[in-house]
């Protein structure tokens, strides 16, 4: 394949960043912010040099794997000990609370997505050696295993998710209301200094009201020694995430050709990942808006908030044609035109910024806007359609209600 000059530009500045962050067992996801070793950044990372040097591609995922607990969790983050400034570090998550973390490496006690099998069978077809991947293939068992065991309770064929850094998604509108609900004394939010502060601005960083939630669940999961069954008891998220079980059921296909790669039994993985397939579409499914979403466990409800990862069962092949058709049919034309419509009434871009979150209901649709946006455009009258503002914040609910109008705004 040739690419144009302008790409192939792009390519090497691309490479050269990974070279500038590599720190000779890992890759760093930022030297500034990120300088320890991220759990899903490694495995697409490892896409990228499968493409140009196989042997860093299996030197990043084997560091991943050598920090995976007795019990097969697979690890947010592995932690380098030249990097003690770091929140939450080490001495926060206390994940040697557990008897099933690591002895050599000091880690989270959290997951993120399960994109690794799919990142190890890229590698090994990109030319990667058979002892590595004989090796992974051990590891990759045991965590799958881990999360079908651990946080599926009910055999579903769903796993859920116990924080918002295990979605791969951290600040996502979707966990807004989930962390709303936690109304936390002052007593209950664990002592802590932000890291992010001094390289991140405002703007560009969660509330310390939301990370106050973050920290709290941390602490909340230690407490319990990182034990899931105790966890699942009482834990205030849990979340079957549509993205996380989409690329679990992707991993599961990826796992069966792993097996007959090697001689082993596929059908295990194959049959799970039909089992997961089947709860996404049963699950997860909104027929009446013709995308999926996905389902808080502890209310007992989905999650009506509608984005990119919505439509990643594709990335699967998890619907059928009648229903990716109806799927792309929902991103292209329904919520468009409300996004669109929303950008012409207020005379600029419709966007969602990772500090604060507005929420718009328009026609019944669920939008996003800056706080900001709502108190300079507090109007009038928009015509035949209303719309309700809502102004949140993880600890109070104001809402703020007007008519809009199109010649005011």
């Amino acid at each position: 394949m040739t690419l144009a000059s302008e790409d192939q530009a792009l390519v090497e500045q691309a490479k050269a960043i990974l070279s500038l962050n590599w720190t000779g067992e890992y890759t760093q996801p930022g030297p500034r912010l990120y300088p320890h070793q991220w759990s899903w950044d490694s495995a697409f990372i490892a896409f990228a040099y499968a493409h140009y040097d196989l042997g860093r591609a299996e030197k990043e995922l084997r560091h991943l794997f050598e920090a995976q607990w007795s019990n097969g969790l697979l690890p947010q983050i592995v932690f380098n000990p030249r990097f003690r400034d770091y929140f939450p570090g080490p001495s926060f998550w206390n994940a040697k609370e557990s008897p099933n973390a690591p002895k050599r490496r000091e880690t989270s006690g959290v997951v993120m997505p399960p994109i690794h099998a799919t990142a190890v069978l890229a590698v090994y077809k990109g030319g990667g050696t058979k002892e590595f991947f004989e090796y992974a293939f051990r590891k990759l068992k045991a965590w799958h295993e881990y999360l079908y065991r651990e946080r599926d309770p009910d055999q579903e064929g769903l796993v859920y998710i116990r924080h918002p850094w295990e979605s791969g998604m951290d600040n996502s509108p979707m966990w807004g209301a989930i962390l709303l609900r936690l109304h936390l004394r002052a007593e209950q939010i664990p002592e802590y200094k932000r890291a992010d502060t001094h390289a991140v601005s405002a703007e560009d960083r969660p509330v310390d009201s939301a990370y106050d939630r973050f920290a709290y669940l941390v602490k909340f999961f230690a407490d319990r020694n990182y034990d899931e069954a105790r966890i699942r008891e009482d834990c205030p998220f849990l979340v079957q995430d549509v993205l996380f079980n989409t690329l679990l059921c992707r991993a599961e296909h990826d796992m069966a050709e792993m097996a007959r790669i090697l001689g082993e039994d596929p059908a295990p993985f194959e049959e799970r990942a039909s089992k997961t397939a089947q709860a996404i579409e049963k699950k997860l499914w909104d027929e009446k808006r013709g995308i999926y979403v996905d389902y808080d466990l502890v209310s007992g409800n989905p999650i009506e908030v509608y984005f990119a990862a919505n439509f990643a069962p594709m990335f699967a092949g998890i619907p059928d044609e009648a229903r990716a058709r109806r799927l792309l049919a929902a991103g292209g034309s329904r919520h468009r035109r409300g996004a669109h419509q929303l950008e012409e009434l207020l005379g600029h871009p419709v966007h969602v910024d990772g500090e604060r979150y507005t929420t718009v209901h328009h026609d019944r649709e669920t939008y996003l806007l800056r706080e900001v946006d709502l108190r300079r455009r507090c109007g009038c009258h928009v015509g035949p359609r209303s719309l309700v503002l809502s102004r949140r914040s993880p600890s109070r609910q104001v809402h703020i209600s007007r008519w809009w109008s199109r010649s005011q705004a």
